[in-house]
């Protein structure tokens, strides 16, 4: 869902107000991208690699855990949340879920960790989890275990660890 990987002509964008957010440095494209598909008659799919991604492990969105980002995440599916509730004919119930799960995924990273938190925030969101196939199946698990019980979430990770790591 990210902006850098989409063309949209710039009448398309002026007409649906298709702007990132100005206080917002994390999941601005998030906003745009998901309202571009709302909107959209047509999306065209390019199988060649027209654009290089450099990973920097050190950038700021790397450090997505600090407290700055997880506000803009939660400003970002506050205004979806807006936008989607406007659209009486699009169930977003599962993609706005999902969005949910990620934002709420940095709380339990080890920058950020904060499994009391993770439980509480977003609760709707807890009996989609599994229903959400973006998400990889051992970290749906994770989370499934984290919203229902009293289970160690640094035990649960640490499994989960070690079984990524076989």
């Amino acid at each position: 869902c990210m902006l850098w990987r989409s063309l949209m002509r710039r009448d398309f964008i002026e007409r649906y107000n298709l702007y990132t957010i100005p206080h917002v440095d994390l999941w601005e494209d998030v906003y745009v991208t998901l309202r571009a598909y709302y909107y959209a008659n047509k999306v065209v799919k390019i199988e060649d690699a027209v654009y290089h991604y450099f990973v920097n492990n050190k950038s700021l969105t790397a450090k997505s855990a600090n407290p700055k980002h997880y506000q803009d995440m939660q400003e970002t599916i506050r205004l979806l949340e807006e936008f989607f509730s406007e659209k009486k004919e699009f169930d977003s119930t599962l993609l706005l879920c999902f969005w949910k799960l990620l934002a709420k995924g940095t709380l339990l990273t080890s920058q950020g960790f904060n499994p009391k938190r993770w439980k509480h925030e977003y609760k709707e969101a807890h009996k989609h989890i599994m229903q959400i196939k973006a998400i990889p199946l051992l970290t749906r698990f994770q989370y499934w275990i984290t919203a229902r019980t009293t289970f160690p979430i640094s035990q649960l990770m640490f499994l989960n660890n070690k079984m990524r790591n076989k």
